[in-house]
C-alpha cells in the first residue's frame, strides 16, 4: 500500500473529491449515523480504516509522497492461515457447465478498464486495439458465422439487442468481447451473483449475425 499525494493543477471549481462526495451521500442516507462519517482530511479516513481493519494497521502512518507498507506484513502467510496446523488448503475446482441457454451462443465479456480502478472511455482501446464500437470475436467464431473484419454485426440477447463492427482478435471462441457501458443494453436487468450481489457482466449469452448487405 503507497501513498499517492494529490497532484497540483487546476481545479474544475465546483467538483469535488470523490470521497467527500461518498460521505455526503452516506450522511444523507444515515443521518443519524452523519457525525460518524465525515472526515477533514484523507488522513482522518486511514486513521479510521487502521482503527476499524487491522489487517491494514499502518495506513495511518502514510503522510507523504514515497510512504508505503506490505499489506499483512513482510511476509504473508507466516502467522498460519487459520487452520489448527496452521497449513493452508487447496482445493481444485472445475468450470461451471455452460448454461442450457447458452447452446449455438456466444458468451459475452465486457470490457470495463485498463488497470486498477481505470476506466477505459477513450474512443480507441490502445492495448486492444479496438475502438468501442468494434466487437472482438475469434477467428473461428467469424469463419462459423460468415463474418469478415470490418463488417457490421447485428448482436442481441434476451434483454436487448445493439450494432456494431466485427473485429478477430485473440480471444477464446464461443465468446464476444464489447465495451461497457455500451453493451449494457445487452445485459438482463437484476441478473446478480448471489453471494457478491455483483452484476454478472461475464453470464449473458448473445447471438451475432451480419448485418452486411449482400
Amino acid at each position: 500500500v503507497i501513498y499517492n499525494p494529490e497532484i497540483p493543477g487546476p481545479r474544475v471549481q465546483e467538483a469535488r473529491d470523490e470521497w467527500r462526495v461518498l460521505c455526503s451521500i452516506a450522511a444523507k442516507v444515515k443521518p443519524e449515523l452523519a457525525d460518524r462519517i465525515q472526515f477533514d482530511s484523507t488522513y482522518e479516513i486511514r486513521a479510521e480504516i487502521a482503527k476499524v481493519i487491522p489487517q491494514y494497521l499502518g495506513i495511518e502512518n502514510l503522510k507523504q509522497k514515497g510512504d508505503q507498507f506490505q499489506w499483512g506484513g513482510a511476509m504473508l502467510g507466516t502467522q498460519g492461515f487459520g487452520f489448527p496446523d496452521g497449513k493452508a488448503r487447496f482445493q481444485r475446482t472445475s468450470p461451471p457447465k455452460p448454461a442450457p441457454e447458452s447452446h449455438g451462443k456466444l458468451t459475452l465479456s465486457t470490457r470495463r478498464g485498463k488497470q486498477f480502478n481505470s476506466m477505459m472511455f477513450g474512443k480507441q482501446d490502445m492495448l486492444v486495439g479496438a475502438s468501442r464500437k468494434e466487437a472482438v470475436l475469434a477467428p473461428s467464431d467469424m469463419k462459423r458465422l460468415k463474418i469478415k473484419k470490418g463488417d457490421p454485426i447485428r448482436i442481441w440477447s434476451s434483454s436487448g439487442e445493439m450494432e456494431g463492427l466485427a473485429l478477430p482478435g485473440d480471444i477464446a471462441p464461443g465468446t464476444i468481447m464489447m465495451y461497457w457501458p455500451e453493451a449494457n443494453v445487452l445485459i438482463p436487468r437484476g441478473k446478480v451473483e448471489p453471494q457478491s450481489g455483483m452484476p454478472a457482466f461475464r453470464e449473458t449469452y448473445v447471438e451475432v449475425a451480419s448485418s452486411r448487405a449482400s
